[in-house]
């Protein structure tokens, strides 16, 4: 379906544009399109509000493109100023679809623009790393941080939280 939208965005067929706009709306809600569409339209203002930034609309961002598809997360754990990790956030949805218990981790590696990109997810079809706690924590391997004293304190190492905050519910 995606191929297909980008050869007619090539093409510029305006009138074949405007049918498969109607027919896809047609299909979401066949009794009201214009309502399904006028409800679609507020939520992508909201995610624009949300995670736009000056430079991508906000449906362009990993965190509003999982928003539209799966909508508001159950819950969101921040790890936004942790010493030894980049700042990230870790949205849990109890049910998407036939799904339960799914998790998104996303981080923000450059740090300046507020935009997080999924770097981990257990969603079929979502990126997946293995690895992702060793990703977020690459941030203390580049910039050794002097607040780290290398000592575990109360099970928490130098204010990392990753594991518990993905193991909260």
């Amino acid at each position: 379906q995606s191929d297909w939208i980008g050869n007619q965005l090539k093409a510029a067929d305006l009138m074949m544009m405007k049918k498969f706009f109607y027919d896809f709306w047609q299909r979401k809600n066949p009794a009201d399109p214009e309502a399904a569409w006028n409800e679609y339209k507020v939520k992508v203002e909201s995610v624009q509000k949300k995670f736009g930034t000056r430079a991508l609309k906000g449906y362009n961002t990993d965190m509003g493109r999982v928003y539209l598809s799966y909508g508001p997360p159950t819950t969101i754990n921040k790890g936004e100023y942790e010493p030894n990790t980049y700042p990230y956030e870790i949205w849990r949805y109890d049910k998407i679809n036939n799904y339960s218990n799914k998790t998104f981790v996303f981080y923000n590696k450059d740090m300046v623009a507020r935009n997080f990109i999924l770097l981990h997810s257990d969603m079929p079809g979502e990126p997946y790393e293995a690895a992702w706690n060793l990703v977020l924590r690459e941030r203390s391997i580049k910039s050794k941080n002097i607040d780290d004293t290398g000592k575990d304190i109360n099970g928490v190492y130098s204010g990392d939280r990753t594991n518990d905050n993905f193991n909260t519910k």
